[in-house]
């Protein structure tokens, strides 16, 4: 597949319907994958969990994107994206994500252990399973909400009418 041709379908797999909140509280995630079959997998598992999936295809954006928007969520395909292996230490440096729930998808068990100690919360070896996944992100959605209302000043003991 040509490499424009893939990235538009990328992308309109991502967000076929340009919908861009599905979740309740706004949780946004971005996706760093050039994997269609990563990608699909994500995607529904983060509509199934209300959580808005943003793509990349490449870690340059990704940085810069880190560095200067506040996320509540990364999923890193660390072994089949160019640079990807630099953006979990950016992103871990960044004063607005180094909070941030990441998850790290890789390709064999060795990488498993250098993802863990660069800063990965979760990490997924390659053929990820559905049900895996899912049970990664039920909990991740909860950490993602507390670090969602610790970065918007809304974490409060108090209700507020």
């Amino acid at each position: 597949m040509e490499i424009k041709t893939r990235a538009r379908y990328l992308r309109h797999f991502a967000n076929p319907d340009g919908i861009h909140t599905l979740s309740k509280m706004g949780l946004s995630c971005l996706l760093l994958t050039s994997d269609p079959a990563l990608l699909q997998m994500m995607r529904h598992s983060c509509i199934a969990a209300e959580v808005d999936l943003e793509l990349r295809t490449d870690a340059a954006s990704v940085i810069e994107l880190s560095a200067r928007r506040h996320l509540d969520g990364f999923m890193i395909d660390r072994d089949d994206v160019s640079g990807a292996m630099d953006v979990l230490p950016r992103i871990r440096s960044s004063r607005s994500n180094q909070r941030s729930v990441v998850f790290v998808v890789v390709n064999d068990t060795i990488s498993i252990d250098k993802a863990l100690k660069a800063g990965a919360n979760f990490v997924l070896a390659k053929p990820v399973q559905d049900t895996v996944l899912r049970g990664f992100l039920d909990i991740a959605v909860g950490r993602m909400e507390r670090e969602h209302r610790r970065f918007n000043g809304t974490d409060s003991p108090f209700l507020i009418l």
